[in-house]
């Protein structure tokens, strides 16, 4: 099995979990929260990203995944 897919098996693991405690919206898939971890980590490498800018954007994905 590719690293690419375990990293995918366990992200859903815990996608589920967290569906099923009521933490993120069930609507919510594997491959959009695999985009927004994929995206936010690239992003935050650019030299332009300020600690608040880092924090704000966090909390809008973490807001956006809120049931």
């Amino acid at each position: 099995m590719d690293s690419v897919r375990m990293l995918e098996g366990k992200v859903e693991r815990l996608l589920v979990r967290a569906q099923e405690a009521g933490a993120v919206r069930s609507d919510v898939r594997v491959d959009e929260v695999l985009v927004l971890l994929a995206s936010t980590s690239q992003a935050a490498l650019h030299p332009g990203w300020s600690p608040d800018l880092q924090r704000r954007t966090l909390v809008t994905v973490f807001r956006g995944l809120s049931p």
